[in-house]
């Protein structure tokens, strides 16, 4: 559990058992957010306030920066992730993002973080997606990936 109103530089495990640990505080604020693990390795990407990605690094136990997420974009949040190519690879789909903007707006813009073969983390910009999506949901079946829209509009009935 990671990055939450109240503490947005901390971030917490649980072995499914007993008490909770809280790592070192993050460098950014990665509150609203996204948390994944690539290449056996937790990461912490956007927020509310920043694009950079952090990697948390188990035996020192602190948080060390990787790499800003796109150039364009200096922050994003209400985005979704999926992990892809056997843990070696991270799909980050739609959100809130200000690119080239001075406040956020719903994107389609998607990002791929790849571990290269040096083991250097590289974002690239991956397709844009047919419409802008934010506060969505992505499930991986195999191969394929749904997007879900989560309806905030519960009057519909739907």
């Amino acid at each position: 559990m990671c990055f939450e109103y109240d503490t947005k530089h901390t971030c917490r495990t649980w072995p499914g058992y007993g008490d909770f640990r809280t790592l070192a505080e993050s460098e950014e604020d990665h509150y609203l957010g996204g948390v994944n693990i690539i290449g056996g390795e937790l990461i912490a990407f956007g927020g509310k306030s920043t694009a950079s990605t952090e990697m948390y690094n188990h035996g020192e136990d602190e948080w060390n920066f990787l790499a800003d997420i796109d150039a364009d974009v200096s922050f994003l949040f209400y985005t979704t992730s999926v992990v892809i190519d056997g843990g070696a690879e991270m799909l980050v789909l739609g959100g809130y993002a200000n690119e080239g903007l001075a406040y956020p707006k719903s994107t389609d813009l998607t990002w791929r973080l790849k571990i290269d073969s040096n083991g250097e983390f590289i974002w690239s910009r991956g397709k844009r997606l047919l419409q802008p999506r934010d506060s969505h949901s992505v499930i991986r079946k195999g191969a394929k990936q749904v997007l879900s829209k989560i309806e905030t509009n519960f009057q519909s009935g739907k």
